[in-house]
């Protein structure tokens, strides 16, 4: 048995350790793996060029084009760091 934390946190409740390993562990490296500094600025690149955004005011254009390509693999605040700071640099 493991103690699992509600949806909500703020209750432990118990489950058995094998539905537990099937659900996956969250933030143990169950997960699928993450997207490298590198791979995004790549995908964020490809993003803004196809887009054809330029300056803060295309932010919208971008995360638009790029949010299904990371899909899960890269937290939102981060990508939108990345295309701030590409952004910026273009600018």
């Amino acid at each position: 048995m493991i103690l699992s934390r509600s949806s909500r946190g703020r209750r432990f409740r118990r489950v058995p350790a094998a539905q537990e390993a099937q659900r996956g562990s969250r933030g143990l490296g169950g997960g699928p793996r993450g997207l490298g500094g590198t791979q995004l600025a790549g995908l964020v690149a490809s993003a803004i060029a196809e887009s054809g955004a330029s300056g803060p005011g295309g932010m919208g254009l971008v995360m638009k084009t790029v949010t299904p390509r990371v899909a899960g693999r890269a937290g939102g605040a981060r990508v939108a760091a990345e295309v701030r700071r590409q952004l910026a640099a273009g600018s």
